[in-house]
């Protein structure tokens, strides 16, 4: 199985049920290069590489 594509956040441990839904969907999406997230009212990327099994981030 590959962690590559976009993968919905369920639960964010240490914050109310409702926060990571609060503006859109909460998601991570991860490709080769890096990737982006969005939960509660943040969104971000990041700069990395996959194998497709493994993600690292720098």
């Amino acid at each position: 199985m590959s962690v590559l594509g976009k993968w919905r956040i369920v639960e964010l441990l240490g914050y109310a049920d409702d926060y990571a839904d609060m503006v859109w969907p909460a998601y991570i999406l991860s490709a080769a290069t890096g990737g982006e997230f969005a939960f509660g009212y943040g969104t971000g990327s990041f700069a990395g590489r996959s194998d497709h099994a493994a993600v690292e981030c720098d």
